[in-house]
């Protein structure tokens, strides 16, 4: 562990600022503190470098400690709490390089599991992966191939439509881009079918954190009367379930 914390910029300087959170950080765990003001006095150069270096122990302890608690996180498979208590010490020290690459094998450690591959045919409308995906949980999308795109359209000066979802061309999407969007579940006694989300683009890869519950849908963003040949494939990962 002092190894891991020294290779990863962790050999603390603190600056004046780090060095009063630390003693706050202090003071907040229950170190005894007077009931009446203290008038500040003078004193000599050795007391203050041994305050500093008291100040400095003090923060190398907490940050060592919430770097043990992201392992020990990490270890019971609770990875939210353990990327928690790594973004607690960037903010005390954010040129951690090694707790900074830490973290982001943890972020990238949820897509390496459970994966799905759908197959977007270009010619189709909305197509349905088979997939629920729960809100703000992470997924990974990436796509691959290459179709045709062909339009032969008579337009007036509106250009093409995109009042409905489900049917038109999305305007917030890049022309020809594969895009998605989400469909929650149907509620107990709802009579009218869920209002999906709004189309977003994925386009080669995305990692998204979901708006919302519900299925996830893949289309191709082209407009009506276009005519598309060929397809392409879309891999998810992460926080992916079968529809139930």
């Amino acid at each position: 562990m002092e190894a891991i914390m020294r290779n990863s910029a962790l050999a603390f300087r603190p600056s004046i600022a780090a060095s009063l959170a630390a003693m706050a950080l202090a003071v907040a765990v229950g170190l005894p503190v007077t009931g009446q003001s203290r008038k500040p006095r003078p004193d000599s150069p050795a007391n203050l470098k041994a305050l500093d270096q008291k100040a400095e122990d003090l923060q190398r302890s907490y940050l060592t400690g919430l770097y043990d608690l992201a392992e020990g996180y990490e270890d019971a498979g609770q990875l939210e709490k353990a990327k928690q208590a790594l973004q607690e010490i960037l903010k005390i020290k954010p040129d951690a390089e090694g707790v900074k690459t830490r973290l982001q094998e943890i972020e990238d450690a949820v897509f390496d599991g459970t994966s799905h591959v759908v197959e977007v045919d270009a010619s189709k409308g909305w197509i349905t992966t088979g997939v629920f995906v729960k809100k703000d949980q992470p997924v990974r999308l990436t796509a691959d191939g290459t179709y045709r795109y062909i339009v032969n359209e008579s337009l007036g000066p509106e250009g093409f439509r995109g009042e409905d979802v489900m049917r038109d061309m999305a305007s917030d999407v890049p022309n020809g881009a594969v895009m998605a969007l989400i469909v929650p579940p149907p509620q107990q006694g709802q009579r009218q079918p869920p209002k999906p989300s709004g189309p977003f683009t994925i386009g080669k890869a995305r990692d998204l954190e979901p708006p919302a519950d519900g299925m996830l849908l893949l289309r191709i963003n082209v407009p009506p009367g276009s005519k598309c040949i060929g397809k392409l494939k879309v891999t998810l990962s992460g926080n992916i379930q079968p529809n139930p």
